[in-house]
């Protein structure tokens, strides 16, 4: 029973509208200390950098409302199956997607997802909309909607839960664009379809939950012992499928400890340094022992132009990573400038993209079977393969529909590569700097047609 149910049971019902008003003061103030105070850890825990995730726009034909409050109605209007909560409308059925837009649905690996459609149109200032919205909810305030944060920070918080297992992956935030010029934000995540849990399968399920958030350094907004977390019923807010046990409301949860990313950042340049010895890509402050953004962002800016210069579009782009590339935190840059998705061959990388919030990528053992996922993308005109030191890649078969770019970085004086080259032609280079003083080249190859041979001197 919760706070409130007891103290109605005690207080005469004449004094309730006495106890309203104290309530909404005591809420308010809680929510403006909540909300200023998430407002300095941003400010702390945020990377100094401005590299977020390109969002992808889907334009369609429904008719969304005039404002958040009516797409549930628009939505079921149009004849479609979805449920509704105070902050978001949930579609699953794949059929109901496709009407949205045919591409969201092929776009990602996962064959079966879902789209929480958020109702806030009130913008945050990461350019994704508050996940609550003083506008629509009444128990809502302007200082409750910054407590509880953007889409983009609650993206990461379910993606950090998912790695331990206790909640769904968020693959994407998309806009969607409507006919009649409104717009509506959506998370594109894994569907979880099963039954609610309550009772004692939920005590113990909360009890992993709650180690998962402090593992994460993450908090509720309000009383530890949140109504979403107590029993019996959890809030039907727990769900069991044949993929695991997940609980799919993550507004309440929000990160707040300041050395989250720090330490994710140390842990992975001690990881590389390990696994490469001393790399000349892994670009480092001499002091900090931190990830140098302003060199590394140089860095990238040079291998993206020449993408560029050879006619590639970034942004209808699928990258691979060889298995051991250093260059794979360049997975970053390329979701900055808006590639479709991403093949890594490193699981070290994940928490630290999901912090960054990166979510269009997969990490993979299995490299065969992985890169068939490549050819899921329905607008990939290109498939970016990319290498550092020349290493050996098990590349997929030739795509009619797509040009296949290969990238090899190298320093000066090392043997030209590993890579089979009788199918590729180089055809472009591009000195790349590292370090001040150290340059490297990059090496452009294209995939020749089957049965044509490959006249390059490179």
């Amino acid at each position: 029973m919760g706070i409130r149910a007891k103290l109605k049971r005690i207080v005469p019902e004449t004094l309730w509208p006495f106890f309203r008003k104290i309530d909404k003061y005591v809420i308010d103030a809680t929510y403006l200390y909540l909300s200023q105070k998430r407002s300095f850890q941003r400010s702390r825990i945020d990377p100094h950098h401005c590299f977020q995730q390109q969002i992808k726009v889907f334009s369609t034909d429904l008719y969304f409302g005039e404002s958040g409050s009516q797409l549930e109605t628009s939505l079921l209007n149009a004849g479609f199956k979805c449920k509704s909560g105070r902050h978001s409308v949930y579609v699953w059925r794949q059929e109901d997607i496709n009407r949205i837009h045919p591409n969201i649905t092929i776009s990602y690996p996962d064959k079966s997802v879902g789209l929480k459609i958020v109702k806030s149109r009130q913008i945050a200032p990461d350019n994704t909309p508050y996940y609550t919205s003083s506008l629509l909810a009444p128990a809502s305030s302007k200082w409750s909607m910054k407590a509880v944060g953007s889409m983009e920070e609650k993206k990461a918080v379910s993606n950090l839960l998912h790695l331990s297992g206790v909640a769904p992956r968020v693959y994407d935030i998309v806009k969607l664009e409507s006919m009649d010029g409104s717009s509506q934000f959506a998370f594109v995540l894994q569907h979880i379809e099963g039954e609610i849990v309550h009772g004692e399968k939920g005590k113990r399920f909360i009890c992993d939950f709650k180690k998962a958030l402090s593992e994460y350094g993450m908090e509720t907004i309000s009383i530890s012992e949140h109504s979403d977390l107590r029993p019996p019923d959890f809030r039907d807010n727990i769900v069991t499928s044949e993929a695991g046990t997940f609980y799919v409301d993550i507004q309440n949860f929000v990160l707040s400890d300041n050395t989250l990313f720090r330490d994710t950042e140390k842990m992975l340049i001690k990881h590389l340094k390990d696994l490469f010895n001393k790399s000349q890509y892994v670009i480092v402050a001499d002091k900090t022992e931190r990830i140098d953004w302003k060199r590394y962002s140089r860095f990238n800016q040079t291998l993206f132009s020449g993408l560029a210069e050879v006619g590639v579009e970034v942004n209808q782009s699928v990258f691979f990573f060889a298995p051991r590339c250093v260059l794979q935190l360049s997975t970053l840059f390329a979701l900055y400038r808006g590639a479709l998705w991403c093949y890594l061959g490193d699981d070290m990388l994940k928490k630290w993209l999901f912090i960054n919030g990166c979510t269009r990528f997969s990490c993979f053992t299995d490299v065969k079977q992985e890169l068939l996922g490549i050819n899921r993308h329905p607008t990939c005109l290109s498939r970016i393969f990319v290498s550092h030191t020349g290493e050996s890649i098990n590349l997929p078969q030739e795509k009619k529909e797509a040009k296949d770019i290969l990238l090899v970085v190298q320093q000066p004086e090392r043997e030209k590569s590993a890579v089979d080259l009788r199918q590729w032609k180089h055809f472009h280079s591009k000195k790349i700097e590292a370090h001040p003083g150290e340059e490297s080249e990059v090496h452009f190859f294209q995939r020749l047609s089957v049965g044509k041979k490959n006249e390059s001197s490179f």
